[in-house]
This record gives C-alpha cells, structure tokens and sequence, in this order.
C-alpha cells in the first residue's frame, strides 16, 4: 500500500523542517545543512530550526546561555540560504499535519516526545555513541520513522532499540570543494576534537612518536576545537572554510583518523577526493569508503603502534603511496551529495506514504 501510495506523494506542496541542536561545526550539522540547502536548490521548501537547549547540560544556568548565544553562534548553518528560526522548547515548534520534521542527532531525538505539533516527525541519527546509554534508549527507544546515515548504524538501532525498519542515507562528497590540486603532498594531516570518540589521546600519542621518530616531519590539523599543548602540530586550522579545508588536504601525504566511533567520517573520503591516503581505525563509520590495503591502512582503535607503521610506511614507500592515492581518488568519485538528495527525497516520499 505504501508502494502504491509513494508515487501521488508531492514533497514540494510541504515543509521540510530540519531540526538542529546548535550552529556549530561538527560534521553532523555540516552534513544536515548540506542536505537541506540542496533540497532547498531544487526547489524544495526546506527551513532549519536549532534547538539549543537539547545539548545544553542540565543547569539552569547553562540553559539560559545556550539560548542567548544560539543567535550569535558560528556554524556551518550560516552556509544554508533559507529560513532559520530559533525554538527555546520543542513544544512552540510549529508545524502542520501537512508538514515533515526532521529531528537530526540524538541530542534533539531524546527531547522527540516534546515535539508535539501536528507534522510527521522522522529520526535522523547521525552516530551512536553507545557509551552514553541512556542519551542513546531515550532518543532511538520508540517507534517513529528513523533514517541513519550508515548501514551499520542502522543494524544497530533495530538490534539494541528494537526498531523494525531503519532506511539509510549515506553522506555525499561536495566535489566542488574537495579535488586533488595536483600539488606536492609532504605533509601528515589530522582533524583535532575534545570528544572522547574522536580519540584525542591517541592523536597526541602518535604525533609526539612521529615528530621524535621523523626528524623535520610536518603535521597539520584542523578542527572546531583549539587543540592542547601536548599535541604535536606543526600548524593548525581552527574551523577552516572548505576552500582552505581542501588546502589542508592537498598539502598532506597521509591523514590520519583516530577516532573509535563514528557514524559517516566524511573528512577520511574528503582526503581521499583530493589524492591523500588515509590511515584509519578500523570502525563502521569508515567502513562505507575504507577498504584496508586497498584505498587505506587500518588498525585498531588504540593500536598506537600499528598506526605508527603505517603512517611510515606511506611517508617512505612511493609505490604504496601512489597505489593507495590512485585508489582513493576513484572510491571518491562514486560519492556525491546529489545521490544522498535523490536518496532522502525518495525516503521522505515512501515515509509520508505510510504515514497518510
């Protein structure tokens, strides 16, 4: 019935409100906003509201402060060309039957019973960080609409939260900022970040042993967080734009990626696009693009070692390297945010379908 009912659905006649816990820079955001404006392109009235309190801790205090700098705050929101409205409680979302709302991250999730207008209200999980449980039960616990950005990701929702059918949109590539300049890479590239599941302690363990091990090595990073002093950089970009994000990669010879959870790492399959090798650990969030000894290296999350080696092995073996960029550049031609657009749209369809 849903089949039948998916071809009469008009996604333009609706709103499509894409909810937010804050302007910032983190990749799920980012890659939220890239969703929505390219809808918005195509003719789609696509509209983002932030959320702030939903990652905001629970003082009182802390709450307020989050509201107040939602207005100010910088972020990859400042690149979607639409509407952007500000909600200090889910419940003044306003929205009609007529509508879809898209609550993105786990952050705004837990808070869905709150959302009580009148729209279709769909999960979109954009990685689970399973050491936070009850963050995790209270917002994929329940049986509304939910679409993940990795296949694993979506295994894992049915298999902890009982969840019965959970679609997948995969993240795309913006080709129009990520491409091989042609230039010389020398360099060790890194993305920084606090947050636990990104691996900052590990991070700082390999770039002190490469800078005492590779006399004269240059590495570089960026990231949404200033990074500690105990982290070995030779420089550092604080949330570049993509055009110097590209520059960053181009420079590199290899990029490293540490982290032990993610749910679509689109920084490993950027430096891909622009002729970079990439070491990685060995997680789902890599796993769509990644492929050991093909297109990249892996280890083991924690493994310091066998990162260290294979991080040499790509500084000092051409023929390894050559090998791992030439593939790499061809894995990131089958990734394009379009594809995801097409993907999503035909989701929504079959969602409104269902629930008409």
């Amino acid at each position: 019935m849903c089949a039948q009912m998916e071809s009469s659905v008009n996604l333009a006649t609706r709103r499509i409100i894409f909810v937010l816990p804050a302007n910032n820079w983190s990749g799920g955001v980012r890659s939220t906003v890239q969703l929505a404006e390219r809808m918005r392109l195509r003719g789609f009235y696509t509209e983002i509201v932030i959320y702030p309190e939903a990652a905001a801790r629970r003082s009182w205090v802390q709450r307020v402060l989050a509201s107040t700098q939602a207005k100010e705050q910088e972020g990859w929101v400042d690149y979607f060309n639409g509407p952007v409205t500000i909600a200090h409680k889910p419940e003044r979302v306003c929205a009609s039957e007529n509508d879809v709302l898209i609550l993105t991250g786990s952050y705004v999730c837990r808070h869905h019973q709150r959302f009580t207008c009148a729209a279709l209200k769909i999960r979109f999980c954009r990685g689970l960080h399973m050491f936070d449980k009850k963050r995790m039960r209270d917002a994929w616990s329940g049986s509304l609409p939910t679409i993940a950005n990795s296949p694993a990701d979506a295994i894992t929702l049915k298999e902890e939260f009982g969840l019965e059918d959970v679609a997948v949109v995969l993240n795309g590539l913006a080709t129009e900022y990520y491409y091989d300049e042609g230039g010389p890479h020398v360099a060790v590239g890194t993305i920084y970040s606090a947050h636990k599941a990104k691996g900052p302690k590990d991070l700082t363990k390999v770039t002190r042993a490469l800078a005492a091990r590779q006399r004269g090595i240059r590495i570089v990073g960026f990231g949404q967080s200033s990074p500690p002093a105990s982290l070995y950089l030779s420089k550092y970009f604080f949330r570049p734009s993509p055009d110097v994000a590209r520059e960053v990669y181009n420079m590199c010879r290899v990029w490293l990626i540490m982290s032990s959870e993610e749910g679509f790492c689109n920084p490993g399959l950027e430096a891909m696009a622009c002729g970079t090798p990439i070491v990685c650990t060995r997680i789902d969030g890599v796993a769509m693009y990644a492929t050991d000894n093909v297109n990249s290296l892996k280890f083991d999350v924690g493994d310091v070692d066998t990162c260290l080696q294979h991080v040499e092995r790509v500084l000092n073996d051409d023929d390894l390297y050559e090998r791992l960029r030439r593939a790499g550049l061809e894995t990131a031609k089958r990734f394009d945010w379009e594809r995801s657009v097409d993907r999503l749209i035909e989701i929504l369809c079959r969602m409104v379908a269902c629930n008409s």
